[in-house]
């Protein structure tokens, strides 16, 4: 789903002082006048004009925490979430009960009816808003459309956490949760399986969720964002337990591979990104196992290339043509350069990093 980010910028006003001497009468006096102060600012926020490339980040660092019981499995997995997002650079989100019930609204659509994906239709059981926005201002989250951003994804896994990585082990969804603007998370785990059959056992057979439905949104035009000198590399450097290859995903960024059945045949991909107003081009992006000279054959995504148009112009993905290998070293070289809007500068960029996969040749969830 898109939502617009239009996110407010602050100046720093420097004055400059300007004085000129004038000449005197015909008795030889002479004197001076001051010009006024004359502002000089940079349009998009930047603090040091007139170079304009400077602009301050707004992160959010202070945050609502949810209410779930200490240990429990849903407050693990918003501290991951949360950690991951301060590790990488970004902002905090906050607990919001309000996109809690919006997911868990529409995970019940879902299994009253039997269906996937974000769409509700009115009259069937369990409906509660056609659009995720609609569901999300159903829920209480806000009570104007105007300034509101919405998004999330759906995923199953063996526990909650498993399911957030596979959302993370994708191109569409990852990009989803790693975007700067969100302010806010909710999300629902529950089984959705009709006869209970396909849900998660406990060791005594009691069924237990396997379906996460997570929902990040901002509303009244109050986002976050980077500062320009941000840039994310993901996996993170020295990463280890990698995903040897990406889980499919709807939309499908393969259209060579039906339905999105791409595990085991494309590498798991690695993401750059730069500042959400940035533009990033790409001179030099390659993986490169440990030992070898050559990189892999990979696709490289960005707002040109992808075939469903979902990538914005600060970020790009590349994917191995095939799976990686399990327990080996890769190493990420990426080369480029960001333009800051309303800036002289262009900002040059050289980052290596490695990473390690892990020894899983099926998906773990």
């Amino acid at each position: 789903m898109k939502s617009r980010n239009l996110s407010p910028f602050f100046s720093l006003v420097v004055v400059c002082m300007i004085t000129q001497a004038c000449g005197g009468g015909s008795g030889g006096n002479s004197g001076t006048s001051t010009v006024p102060p004359v502002a000089q600012t940079c349009d998009n926020g930047a603090t040091n004009y007139p170079d304009c490339s400077s602009v301050p980040a707004k992160l959010q660092t202070s945050i609502v925490m949810p209410p779930y019981a200490t240990g429990s499995e849903d407050l693990v997995v918003f501290n991951y979430f949360n950690d991951l997002r301060t590790s990488l650079g970004l902002g905090k989100l906050s607990y919001s009960a309000e996109l809690d019930k919006a997911s868990f609204n529409h995970s019940t659509y879902i299994k009253l009816n039997q269906v996937g994906g974000f769409s509700e239709t009115i009259g069937r059981p369990g409906f509660t808003g056609a659009t995720l926005a609609d569901r999300v201002i159903q829920a209480g989250y806000t009570d104007k459309i105007t300034g509101l951003g919405v998004s999330g994804g759906l995923a199953f896994g063996n526990s909650k956490l498993g399911a957030l990585k596979s959302l993370l082990n994708s191109v569409y969804h990852r990009r989803i949760l790693f975007q700067q603007m969100w302010t806010e998370v909710g999300s629902s785990w529950m089984c959705i399986s009709v006869d209970n059959v396909n849900c998660n056992r406990g060791v005594n057979g009691e069924v237990l969720p396997d379906f996460l439905s997570v929902t990040v949104a901002h509303k009244n035009n109050v986002l976050q964002r980077n500062g320009s000198d941000f840039f994310l590399t993901y996996p993170m450097d020295k990463d280890t337990d990698v995903p040897i290859s990406m889980i499919g995903e709807t939309t499908n960024p393969f259209p060579q591979y039906p339905d999105g059945l791409v595990w085991g045949k494309v590498g798991y991909p690695v993401e750059v990104a730069v500042e959400d107003s940035q533009t990033i081009s790409v001179q030099t992006f390659t993986i490169t196992e440990d030992g070898s000279t050559s990189p892999l054959a990979a696709t490289l995504m960005t707002s040109q290339s992808d075939p469903n148009r979902l990538i914005t112009k600060n970020e790009a993905f590349l994917i191995a043509n095939t799976a990686l290998k399990p327990m080996t070293k890769y190493t990420v070289r990426f080369v480029g350069a960001a333009s800051i809007p309303g800036s002289k500068i262009v900002r040059s960029i050289d980052k290596t990093i490695s990473f390690v996969t892990n020894e899983y040749l099926v998906p773990r969830h």
